[in-house]
């Protein structure tokens, strides 16, 4: 009689076992899984600030009291501190008048509208045309374009290293309060194939 009794309780055991494993493998049958990225993009900074014209060898005094064909040191370039590769452009604005000068032999010349300085341009930039009369007539702009992407923190060469005042005749400028102002421009390189292109978006979107 003792032996049915013992094999009831195995077999109890058994049905029990039998439950754990239908009870694990309906855990497994839920498991789930997710994933995700997140991919930061950052606006490169502004240019503003970050494009600035330097003159090193500028001296204001040594412009004070200028004669005709003083030459005076003036080396205006463009130093991109920024993070961003641009297209530089600078604009030289020139004082313009209608006045009669002297030839290296010192026949005076018949009176003609010119600019009041001359300067070389370096081989680096290559103007626009042939310049633009301001509105009120008394300067010539000149527009220039580096002819290489300028890279970030990089410089450009100067535009010119000095200045000319032309050969005039006494009288016609004594005294003249004259100024050549020199303007800088960065565009960045993406989006544009040359510094030509760039430039035209620039002076449409500024209009």
């Amino acid at each position: 009689m003792q032996k049915p009794q013992k094999s009831n309780k195995v077999k109890a055991l058994a049905l029990g076992g039998c439950a754990a494993m239908i009870a694990i493998g309906g855990t497994l049958a839920y498991l789930t899984a997710t994933d995700s990225k997140v991919n930061e993009f950052k606006v490169a900074d502004t240019l503003q600030e970050k494009i600035v014209l330097e003159e090193p060898n500028w001296n204001a005094e040594n412009a004070q009291s200028m004669v005709p064909t003083q030459t005076v040191a003036k080396d205006p370039k463009l130093v991109n501190s920024s993070s961003v590769d641009v297209y530089a452009v600078m604009q030289v604005a020139v004082p313009y008048k209608s006045v009669s000068i002297a030839s290296a032999d010192g026949t005076v010349q018949p009176a003609t509208e010119m600019d009041l300085f001359t300067y070389a341009v370096d081989s680096a930039w290559s103007e626009v045309g042939s310049g633009t009369l301001s509105e009120d007539g008394s300067k010539m702009i000149h527009t220039y374009l580096y002819n290489t992407p300028l890279a970030a923190g990089a410089e450009t060469a100067t535009i010119f290293d000095e200045v000319t005042l032309v050969n005039v005749i006494d009288g016609q400028i004594d005294g003249a309060d004259l100024t050549i102002d020199v303007d800088g421009f960065a565009i960045q390189t993406e989006g544009f194939s040359n510094a030509g292109d760039a430039w035209a978006a620039y002076q449409k979107q500024n209009s």
